[in-house]
């Protein structure tokens, strides 16, 4: 089974002109977050600041299959990596009850869902600018990168008949955050996946290669051993689709900051991803309640005027008025975004 994983998302100067267009640009009134209004559907949106989150009144553990198998990988230089699994063994998740609880699954499915893994990918913010690029806040922190592992439905065929379904049990996402070591625990290092990465995304951007092979563990990537955080959202880019059971592991894992760099100098087409980094603005969390896994996870009450997001010279410090604001309302869009979409 060929698993598609993405490591870099040229999203970030996706078309300027064309309809449906968007960009991160926070200083771009046409087609920057604030834009995406006109292409996002749905109240229940992501990302939002994981705070004030309560106990989960289920048990729930996350059971991963063939994570921790080592995968050969095929890097690409657009910043995409396609992973194969010896033996064509799927790469599998399921974390017991929980979308049925969130109101992700019709009532009569009873069984534990079981998630194909389709693709991950990593979020992070513009170059030297360390304080930023987690598309997540934890506890009212912004990470300086995160990984989405994005699951759909094994009911489904594809994650294409997933997603267009527009039923609520179509995806299944699993995120980490990254914190520069300097900051992490004693004793904590970077991952060797994490470091094989960013020196093949570096070696890709220095000798122009067309692709390269390298071997991933994907289990190196995440760490479940300290809990999680748990609601109904959606995917990060447009078309928005509220169609994600999002679980937010409460361990943020150690990045280097050289490899942190990697990413930053990562290009898509003529330009760096992070001239404006590849992160969406926080959304409100609204009605919707946080969950989290039990007492394992330590949450604070959320503040009462939310938290200051990151400063853009030349607009306001979220590029116009801040998104987390809810400024952001449901809007028809077009499913021929989805292949975009789908980046998250």
């Amino acid at each position: 089974m060929l698993i598609s994983v993405i490591i870099a998302t040229a999203l970030a100067v996706a078309n300027a002109d064309g309809p449906g267009s968007w960009n991160y640009d926070r200083c771009d009134v046409a087609n920057g977050p604030v834009y995406w209004a006109d292409l996002c559907m749905g109240t229940e949106q992501s990302p939002i600041n994981l705070c004030g989150a309560v106990n989960l009144p289920i048990s729930a553990a996350i059971t991963m299959t063939n994570y921790e198998k080592e995968i050969k990988a095929d890097l690409m230089r657009d910043g995409g990596v396609k992973f194969t699994v010896d033996g064509g063994d799927a790469l599998t998740t399921s974390v017991g009850q929980v979308p049925q609880f969130l109101g992700r699954s019709t009532p009569d499915v009873t069984e534990d869902i079981v998630w194909n893994l389709e693709q991950a990918h990593f979020h992070w913010g513009r170059t030297d600018v360390n304080e930023e690029g987690s598309e997540h806040y934890m506890e009212n922190f912004q990470y300086p990168l995160e990984i989405h592992f994005v699951h759909y439905n094994s009911k489904y065929k594809d994650v294409t008949e997933a997603v267009t379904s527009g039923n609520s049990d179509a995806l299944l996402v699993i995120g980490t955050m990254y914190r520069l070591q300097e900051d992490a625990a004693v004793g904590e290092t970077e991952s060797p996946a994490l470091t094989a990465l960013g020196n093949g995304i570096d070696a890709q951007r220095r000798q122009g290669k067309e692709n390269q092979e390298l071997s991933l563990t994907p289990s190196q990537l995440i760490d479940t051993s300290g809990g999680f955080y748990t609601y109904a959202g959606s995917l990060t880019t447009p078309t928005c689709n509220p169609v994600v059971t999002w679980i937010n592991l409460a361990k943020p894992m150690p990045v280097t900051p050289s490899t942190l760099r990697k990413f930053q100098d990562v290009r898509a087409g003529d330009k760096t991803i992070a001239d404006h980094g590849n992160y969406r603005n926080l959304m409100p969390l609204g009605t919707r309640i946080l969950y989290k896994s039990g007492d394992d996870v330590v949450s604070y009450p959320c503040p009462n005027r939310g938290v200051v997001e990151p400063a853009w010279e030349g607009c306001s410090a979220s590029g116009a008025p801040s998104l987390s604001a809810g400024l952001l309302a449901p809007a028809a869009a077009a499913l021929a975004a989805l292949a975009a979409a789908l980046r998250l």
